[in-house]
């Protein structure tokens, strides 16, 4: 074909667009194959939407069975005959999770990859491993027939490009963990002739990993996740989360995913640790003010400690660890700072507490990492140190949403956070509504809280999606909260306080009655296309993309991957003719979000905007214009904004690419 955007068609196998809706409610319901029976609604509506249209996005908060619905997803694409297909994520961790959940799934699977850098246990499926008793160019034949017998082929970004694939072809790829992959990265398993595109992740959680600052500013730490939901291209939110106990899980629902993620587990089933004098019976999240005249935070090279903190943490860890109920492998400590996990490992070691795995037993310890090292894990408990303390409120990236989204969602059963509290009430945006919240539901140590949102936490199963809802209808779920989304039931996630912006250095005051927040009109962020962020269409471009758009002709095979690096490149960098072949494409640069005044006119762009809406543009591409500003409904508890870049608070912690360091 010689237009990209008209690159639609018929569906693998043959199927119209028609059918393969239909084939898909058969799929989702179980009909087909026995794995997504167990999907809860938002599961089935994201497999459907995967499986009938070229480009998907599937957002999956901590904790909501992201890599169990990728399986769905690429067991529903073989049976579509889209095999093989491509699975990749920038991480080995990612690609070894998806490898595991196929192999057990009973797909036929083959990683790519050097085996170092592979799960020991996922050795049978790795290619490199395969006819070691074949020697020279009979053992290179033997694995490209392993690779043409596969049904899905799972390596790491960069591993695509690699010889071994370099004359094999996907039209269907998955690409996991997709919000933490930069967009470069992004382009090369698209490359390999795909057609079909699911991006599963999260931008709500860490950004892409980028070291050098500068890069970081131009653009190069925006994700193709995040630049098409820029765009107006909405997810598919998985909106049950079964990690985390419902108390530890309210929180981050309400402040970061406006309320709409609910707990499919019940409380009896996370309940609290022993060993732990837990503030509000059975309720286990707790805040431990760190105060004193010792407690100051200390510059460590480019990053910081806080001692008296540190000695805070290994405390609360001892008593946890004498309850006897929780091994030390069930424990992991979270802190942003380098410094800090390596001041909390040294005083584990002089306290003769287990850290890491024991190379002697394989037994594991108390794991000590930073936020970074916590993406994508879990552990039963978790203790938090904030580490920040100093008379100027300045929290540096420990106030970063997306860092505070990962570190608050880790813990499955109990959740445990040091800090200083005069320092943590600086940051309105998250730590001190966190604070405002904890006050109130009384899990602040040694201070009373308010009995009403003391009661609405303890019985926090009322948010618990029993079984029955699971095959309900979306509708018939009630998934949308009234206000903040939900349940019905008011959003606990107040503003912060003043109160709690003038704290004692020895101990919290009393809680004080809170006035009623303001109200407030929040303005829509524009977004190309005349639309505002949270007003595209769900999920993605549906399975036919109108003619008449304007995109980037390939040289030589007409593949999505050129619309996608076409519409990045267009929203990155401005103004970009009608016609840009992807051998001109230029590196990535711009800002995380796309502002109308900077990029007048972005034709590749709005053809994809265009093209997720259903509108088929005419004709040369008008300049943008920005859209009438509509006052949004006010809202209870405003979500965070974690569009907005970190780094325009004037910090460079928030643009460096490790924890803490420069």
């Amino acid at each position: 074909m010689s237009d990209v955007a008209g690159v639609c068609g018929e569906l693998a196998g043959g199927l119209i667009p028609g059918r393969a809706e239909h084939f898909a409610r058969d799929f989702s319901s179980g009909a087909v194959d026995p794995i997504t029976r167990s999907l809860n609604p938002s599961q089935r509506s994201a497999l459907q939407a995967a499986l009938t249209r070229r480009l998907s996005l599937i957002q999956g908060p901590p904790g909501t069975g992201k890599t169990y619905t990728s399986v769905a997803v690429v067991k529903g694409l073989l049976a579509l005959n889209r095999r093989p297909v491509l699975c990749t994520s920038d991480s080995n961790t990612a690609v070894d999770n998806l490898v595991e959940g196929l192999a057990k799934a009973g797909v036929r699977v083959i990683r790519v990859g050097r085996s170092e850098s592979i799960r020991p246990e996922l050795t049978q499926f790795v290619l490199e491993k395969m006819h070691q008793d074949k020697q020279g160019q009979e053992r290179n034949l033997a694995q490209q027939r392993a690779l043409r017998q596969a049904d899905v082929v799972c390596c790491t970004c960069a591993g695509a490009g690699s010889d071994f694939l370099d004359k094999f072809n996907f039209s269907a790829v998955l690409l996991d963990e997709a919000s933490q992959v930069t967009e470069p990265s992004s382009v090369v398993p698209l490359s390999k002739g795909c057609h079909q595109l699911v991006l599963v992740g999260d931008h709500k959680q860490l950004p892409p990993t980028v070291i050098c600052r500068d890069a970081g500013l131009a653009g190069l730490s925006t994700s193709l996740f995040d630049r098409l939901t820029n765009l107006g291209v909405k997810p598919h939110l998985l909106d049950v989360q079964f990690r985390m106990h419902p108390a530890v899980s309210r929180f981050p629902s309400d402040a970061f995913y406006a309320g709409r993620v609910r707990s499919g587990t019940p409380a009896r089933d996370r309940a609290a640790p022993a060993g732990f004098n837990w503030p509000l019976p059975g309720v286990p999240v707790a805040f431990v003010p760190v105060t004193g005249p010792h407690v100051a935070e200390q510059r460590d090279a480019s990053s910081y400690v806080n001692p008296r903190e540190a000695e805070a943490v290994l405390d609360v860890l001892q008593r946890l660890l004498s309850g006897g109920e929780l091994q030390p492998g069930g424990i992991g400590i979270v802190t942003p700072y380098n410094a800090q996990v390596r001041l909390i490992r040294r005083l584990l070691r002089q306290r003769g507490i287990q850290s890491g795995v024991d190379f002697a037993t394989g037994k594991p310890g108390v794991e000590v990492s930073s936020v970074d090292g916590y993406q994508g894990r879990e552990k039963e408990l978790m203790i938090v140190s904030t580490v920040r303390s100093n008379d100027q409120g300045n929290l540096g990236f420990v106030s970063d949403p997306r860092r505070c989204c990962v570190t608050l969602t880790r813990a499955r059963r109990g959740l445990v956070v040091c800090g200083d509290p005069r320092t943590l009430c600086a940051d309105g945006e998250v730590w001190g509504r966190w604070l405002a919240w904890a006050s109130e539901g009384g899990l602040v140590i040694g201070q009373p809280g308010k009995p009403e949102a003391m009661a609405q936490l303890q019985s926090m199963d009322a948010d618990y999606v029993h079984a029955d809802e699971m095959g309900r209808a979306p509708d018939e779920m009630g998934r949308v909260r009234s206000g903040a989304g939900g349940s019905g039931k008011a959003s606990l996630v107040p503003p912060a306080p003043k109160h709690l912006q003038h704290l004692q250095q020895q101990q919290l005051p009393p809680q004080q009655q809170q006035p009623p927040p303001q109200q407030q009109q929040q303005q829509p962020r524009l977004v190309p296309g005349g639309s505002t962020v949270g007003q595209g269409v769900t999920g993605g471009l549906p399975g036919t993309l109108p003619s008449q758009a304007h995109a980037a002709p390939a040289p030589a095979q007409q593949s999505l991957h050129v619309v996608l690096a076409a519409a990045a490149a267009a929203a990155a960098v401005g103004s970009v003719g009608p016609s840009v072949p992807l051998g001109s494409l230029q590196p990535l640069a711009g800002g995380a979000s796309v502002a109308v005044a900077a990029a007048p006119t972005l034709p590749a762009a709005a053809a994809l905007a265009a093209a997720a809406r259903g509108a088929a543009p005419s004709g040369p591409p008008a300049p943008m214009q920005p859209a009438p500003v509509q006052p949004a409904s006010v809202q209870p508890a405003p979500m965070i904004d974690l569009t907005a870049k970190a780094g325009g608070r004037g910090d460079p912690e928030f643009q460096r690419g490790r924890d803490g360091e420069e």
